[in-house]
């Protein structure tokens, strides 16, 4: 049977209309959102830098320890990108707003986990002839750091043939009488450098058998 010219050109303006609608009601459901978040430190450990992915947001507002430290842009291909600069190891808030600067998406939380190197474990501590013996569980492509009365000491760069569980020695000529305690930091490439990791310094000829983390 065949159709007549008015149907043909109707049916055609019906399911033009319903594939605009259809398309409204898509463009409708997206649901706002913050994804794919990294943030990374280089070589200052208060300075970081934030990117991801974003949809349905017009802004990203930057949270730390309850205070706005930026205000970022989103493209229009749905990327941010931003330098921070904060201190401490609180959670970084990610919060998506909307054109009038309404909150419209839930909160995006960066805790010290996502963006911080984890410390280092350590099982024992020696000293005998004049040196220090540390065995430590570390991680791999990392640096520990030793401080002392408040001045890095020793450095050493773990790879992957000599990380985890492992002996660091160095001399205790540094080591008087001012202070019984090393402090020890891991800094990882890309991360902040970890929380530090207070050690009671043994006597010579003795060793504490303990773990510290």
């Amino acid at each position: 049977m065949r159709l007549s010219k008015e149907k043909l050109v109707l049916g055609c303006i019906i399911l033009l209309g319903l594939c605009i609608f259809g398309s409204q009601i898509s463009h409708a459901k997206t649901v706002p959102q913050i994804s794919k978040t990294t943030l990374t430190f280089n070589k200052k450990d208060n300075e970081a830098k934030l990117k991801g992915k974003a949809k349905g947001i017009k802004k990203l507002k930057v949270l730390y320890n309850r205070n706005v430290i930026k205000t970022v842009n989103i493209s229009k291909k749905g990327r941010f990108s931003s330098n921070l600069k904060f201190s401490g190891y609180k959670d970084v808030i990610l919060c998506g707003l909307n054109k009038s600067g309404k909150e419209i998406v839930t909160r995006r939380k960066l805790s010290s986990k996502n963006y911080a190197s984890p410390k280092p474990m350590i099982n024992e501590i020696e000293r005998k002839n004049g040196a220090i013996y540390f065995d430590v569980n570390v991680n791999e492509n990392s640096t520990l750091i030793f401080y002392y009365n408040g001045k890095k000491i020793y450095t050493t760069r773990m790879n992957k043939t000599n990380s985890h569980d492992m002996t660091v020695a160095f001399s205790d000529f540094n080591l008087t009488n001012d202070s019984k305690y090393i402090f020890v930091k891991q800094k990882q490439v890309g991360k902040k450098i970890s929380r530090a990791i207070k050690t009671l310094i043994p006597d010579e000829g003795q060793s504490i058998v303990s773990t510290y983390n």
